[in-house]
Formats: structure tokens, C-alpha cells, sequence
């Protein structure tokens, strides 16, 4: 894995890197502040439409971006006609996702059909995400949660015992009382806790505030800047290992879009990892969070490992 910053990959790429790039159509302003960034770099722009997304707004985007705006699951069909095109088993397509406004449930959808295509060809992944500006969270309680449950079904954690017992690993986001509510819901017998440290500092404030409960109940709490992921992504990696011979890990990545992705990934490195989300929690698409300036780009490789 490396990982660079957004700005500097801009700065000095003049050529095709990617070539297919996903990205989220909505009124979020980061989306569109990575795609501008990264335009000239990328082949085939592709743009995931929510159902809350301004469809008069569609042409003139696709347009400016020489971008096609298509539902999620067109958008996989899309990414995987792309490799199809290429009959050389060595052809490693190269495929740059920004994870900055996609909706949970959308993202989860787009990693599992890079799982699926990986079984074919190795796959580049390049992860982009851009760090928001602070914007002080409402301070109401969040609601109380419906259900929990795995994101995705490649995400499930299908590789884990059922009759082992379940440990937490939640990573922390400034909603009030929504990470203790799904840690509570799920019972585990152990949890543990990553606290997201970022430049945009007042949000550390907010969320060490709004999760005081979870983070003073005497829990294992990690620490780990939201802008370095590659360290963060063995961190996890190391952590999930290390209690899969004794329980059923499940993660739960609130928070940076950005931990999300890295958990998708450990999940699909070690499958009996599970990926869940609250079914309230797709909410990123209607948000208009500006872009803070801050963003990192990292890059794996994803292999087929059921050999």
C-alpha cells in the first residue's frame, strides 16, 4: 500500500493513471472538489446518482466532466464491462474510487464488485477521499436505531462461527449517542474503540463530547489520524486478526467516510471480518459538507484469495 496527497498527485500528473474513476453526483461540494482535481488523470468518469440528486443538474455535470451519471448498480455494470474489454489475464485494471460523499450502502456496493472482478484480475484500487470542513453537529440525541445490520452481503462476516462469541471494533463519528446505541444493541462481549484525529482539530472536540459514555466506560481506545490510512488499515487489520480465533468481529465504521473504506477492505482481505451500518446511516448524498483543503489518496492491490 502507499499513499499520497490529493494535491500532489493534481500537481504532477499530466496522463491517464485510472482507468475507470467512481465518484458520487449530489449537492456534497467534495465530490466535486476531487473530481476537479483528478479530471485530466481518468479515462471513464463515472457518477453514482442518489435518489435525492437533482436531475436538471445531470447534463451540464456530464458535460463539464465528460462524466455519465448512472445508479449504483449501473455503475458496477459499467466497472465491469470496462474489464471485460481486456481478454489479457495480466491486464490489472486500474480503478480510483473517491469515498468522500458516496453513501455507505453505495460504496459498500461498489468495493464487492471490484471483489467480484478480482477473482478474474488483479485490481489497482486508488481510495481518494477529501477531509470535510467543520461543521458543528446538531446536539440532539441521534434517533434510536431500527435495525443494524451487515452492509452488504459480501460484507458479512460469513467466514466467522456463528456459536463464537461477538467483539465490537467501532470507529467513533461526532452523531450523539449513535455509537453507544449500536455498540448496546449488539451486545458484544468486548469492543473497542478508534477516535478519529484529523486537521480540522474541532472535530476531535465534538466527537470525544457527543461520545463521552462510550470512550470513559474504561473500553480499549486507539487513537488514529483519519489521514494517514495506510497505517491505520494494518492497525485494524492486525487488530481483527488477532481476535478471530476467539469471536466474531464486527465492525462498525462511523465517522470519516474514509474508515468505512479501509474496513471494506479489511473485510474482504479477512472475511471473517463483518461490515455493519445502521439503516439510517446512508446519508451522505444530501449533505453539502465543503471541502477543507485536506485529502489523501491511497492505493492496494486487490488479488483473488480463494486459492
Amino acid at each position: 500500500m502507499a499513499q499520497r496527497s490529493l494535491i500532489e498527485l493534481a500537481e504532477e500528473s499530466t496522463q491517464i493513471l485510472f482507468d475507470v474513476g467512481v465518484f458520487a453526483f449530489g449537492a456534497d461540494l467534495r465530490s466535486a472538489y476531487v473530481l476537479t482535481q483528478l479530471r485530466r488523470t481518468i479515462s471513464d468518469v463515472l457518477a453514482v446518482k442518489s435518489d435525492e440528486a437533482e436531475t436538471s443538474r445531470i447534463e451540464s455535470f456530464e458535460k463539464r466532466y465528460s462524466a455519465k451519471v448512472l445508479d449504483v448498480d449501473d455503475v458496477c455494470h459499467a466497472i465491469r464491462e470496462k474489464t471485460k474489454n481486456f481478454s489479457n489475464k495480466n491486464f490489472v485494471p486500474r480503478v480510483f474510487v473517491d469515498v468522500s460523499s458516496l453513501s455507505r450502502v453505495n460504496l459498500a456496493k461498489v468495493f464487492a464488485c471490484l471483489k467480484v472482478i478480482c477473482v478474474e484480475h488483479t485490481v489497482h484500487l486508488s481510495i481518494g477521499y477529501s477531509l470535510a470542513r467543520y461543521v458543528r453537529p446538531p446536539d440532539q440525541p441521534f434517533p434510536s436505531i431500527r435495525r443494524l445490520a451487515p452492509v452488504h452481503r459480501e460484507f458479512s462476516g460469513w467466514g466467522a462461527l456463528p456459536s463464537l462469541p461477538v467483539d465490537v471494533i467501532v470507529s467513533l463519528g461526532y452523531e450523539k449517542g449513535k455509537a453507544i446505541g449500536a455498540v448496546e444493541y449488539l451486545e458484544p462481549r468486548n469492543r473497542w474503540v478508534f477516535v478519529p484525529n484529523s486537521p480540522e482539530h474541532r472535530f476531535l472536540h465534538q466527537v470525544k463530547n457527543h461520545n463521552k459514555q462510550l470512550i470513559n466506560a474504561g473500553e480499549s481506545v486507539i487513537d488514529y489520524e483519519v489521514l494517514e490510512p495506510v497505517d491505520t488499515y494494518y492497525r485494524l487489520m492486525s487488530l481483527v486478526v488477532g481476535l478471530s480465533p476467539s469471536a466474531r468481529p464486527i465492525l462498525l465504521p462511523f465517522g470519516p467516510k474514509l474508515f468505512f473504506a479501509i474496513a471494506l477492505l479489511v473485510s474482504m482481505r479477512f472475511e471473517k471480518a463483518a461490515v455493519w451500518y445502521v439503516d439510517s446511516d446512508d446519508d451522505s448524498i444530501g449533505l453539502t459538507s465543503s471541502p477543507s483543503g485536506h485529502g489523501v489518496i491511497f492505493s492496494c492491490r486487490l488479488v483473488d484469495r480463494s486459492d
